[in-house]
């Protein structure tokens, strides 16, 4: 991730105050959707990047989404394993 905020900054103006008139005018963050195939993942930014992002005024906007592969996460039926448990009655 840190790698394409790298190249979309650097296809920008490096110059900060005219960041910083357009974050004084305009609402601005940087968005960025993340797509898990397993729990637990993780994303870590060096203090570079965030330094970049706080220089242009910039919010970091981060949407995480897990894609649940429900018959390896479930492989019975939850109401199954509660049945079986004797915690539901049929």
């Amino acid at each position: 991730m840190e790698e394409l905020i790298e190249r979309l900054f650097s296809q920008t103006t490096q110059d900060l105050t005219i960041w910083q008139r357009l974050t004084e005018k305009f609402d601005a963050d940087l968005f960025c959707d993340l797509w898990c195939e397993r729990w637990n993942r993780e994303i870590d930014f060096s203090p570079e990047i965030l330094k970049q992002i706080v220089e242009r005024g910039l919010r970091l906007d981060l949407d995480v989404y897990f894609e649940l592969d429900e018959e390896a996460f479930y492989p019975v039926e939850p109401v199954e394993l509660l049945t079986k448990k004797g915690k539901l009655d049929q």
